[in-house]
């Protein structure tokens, strides 16, 4: 039996989106809080701003290796284990990290295990979710994936009190064993899901069964493959420059850390209708087309950072380019099953998402150098206009490569 309130006459599927979101939520606060410490550790233990952005950046990197892990540990034992083990991996991190007393400590304590523990929530959550889900994907991704968002923008009046009121290592040694403890729980409530059941049906019915969807090996002789993985680059690139760095710039033009740290959560606040509206739209709308608006509007909002130099001025820029972020991460995620299909969704994301995390680690550290040569972040934003530049490119020459390999079958088989 099949129609179109299907998916909705199944509550478990919305209820494992909801676990799903709220899992998200405790990792992606965890993961996008560094710009709010940078500057306390900075001033701890002595270094640039370049050097204290190291951290996340080498952090990034080795997210990359653990994002591909990830995909292949979800394909074969399931979300439920890899949350379990990424939720105490997450606690103990950020619990040895503020007992650090010399900076090269961080590079274990923080990028290396962090990255383990955080470092594929992401992809994974997008995975899962896209397993999930086939109708409504473009909601449901929008729903689940807004747990960046949320914990974004959680996690900045919680951290800055902490570290006002306190210090930094209290700031970590409280939200480390929470965020470890909120993963690792509602991790224990998910319940083991199979591939998509019409992706199943799609691949028996076909008459070519290789054309229900792509391997990561084939998918990767596609330009397509290698576009959308640079459109993922170009977007983490601004969105982690912007996240670790606009704080501290902020402070640099004399607004006071808790008035500054608004301009984080706004980012991480409108991301949220960012994803629910776009990922609403983009199941009845044409997806390539979305997504190139989203990328010309980030083109927007870089030129509009480069002459900012007040608050008001950063917040608009926030509450655009947050927007326009959150809608644009969820099409592409809905892009990568649209595009290569959801038999080795897992695999196919984590690959792609590889090029998030490169992005990710050359955001702030080319920030952090940038301002350490210059003194100012206007060249750092002059950058980040160039690579939005690339984004929009990048995405127009992207192609439906399912729809083009199921045409091709379906010629062969006439």
């Amino acid at each position: 039996m099949s129609g179109p309130g299907l998916e909705l006459r199944q509550p478990n599927k919305w209820i494992e989106l909801i676990k799903l979101l709220i899992i998200l939520t405790a990792v992606m606060a965890v993961r996008n809080s560094f710009g709010l410490f940078l500057t306390s550790i900075e001033n701890q233990f002595g270094l640039t701003r370049g050097g204290t952005s190291a951290f996340f950046s080498v952090f990034s990197i080795l997210a990359a290796f653990f994002t591909v892990l990830g995909g292949w540990a979800l394909d074969r034992f399931g979300t439920k284990i890899v949350f379990i083990v990424m939720g105490l991996i997450t606690a103990v991190s950020l619990v040895l990290t503020c007992q650090t007393t010399s900076s090269w400590q961080l590079f274990l304590t923080y990028s290396l295990l962090l990255a383990a523990g955080t470092g594929g929530g992401f992809s994974l959550t997008l995975a899962a979710i896209s397993r999930l889900f086939n109708k409504r994907r473009g909601l449901a991704l929008g729903i689940g994936l807004s747990g960046e968002g949320v914990g974004t923008l959680a996690v900045a009046p919680l951290a800055t009190f902490l570290i006002s009121t306190f210090n930094w290592r209290i700031a970590y040694s409280v939200i480390g064993p929470l965020a470890g403890a909120i993963i690792f729980g509602f991790a224990l409530l998910l319940k083991r899901t199979s591939q998509n059941s019409e992706e199943i049906i799609q691949a028996k019915s076909s008459a070519e069964p290789r054309a229900a969807g792509f391997s990561v090996a084939e998918a990767m002789k596609t330009a397509t493959f290698w576009l959308l993985g640079l459109v993922y680059l170009t977007i983490s690139f601004n969105y982690y420059l912007a996240l670790n760095h606009l704080v501290p710039n902020a402070i640099d033009l004399g607004i006071t850390a808790s008035r500054a740290a608004i301009i984080v959560a706004l980012i991480g606040g409108f991301t949220i209708p960012g994803r629910l509206i776009i990922g609403w739209a983009s199941d009845r709308m044409n997806r390539k087309m979305l997504s190139i608006c989203c990328t010309v509007v980030q083109v927007a909002a870089m030129i509009w950072l480069t002459s900012s130099h007040s608050l008001w001025m950063f917040c608009v820029f926030a509450v655009v380019f947050g927007f326009t972020f959150g809608g644009l991460s969820n099409l592409m995620a809905t892009l990568i099953g649209d595009t290569f299909g959801m038999t080795n969704i897992g695999a196919m994301t984590g690959v792609l998402v590889v090029g998030f995390t490169i992005g990710a680690a050359l955001g702030p550290a080319l920030g952090g150098l940038i301002y350490d040569v210059s003194g100012s972040y206007f060249l750092a934003f002059v950058t980040g206009l160039g690579v939005a530049c690339l984004a929009v490119l990048c995405m127009a020459f992207t192609r439906p490569e399912l729809k083009a390999r199921i045409a091709k079958a379906a010629r062969t088989a006439t």
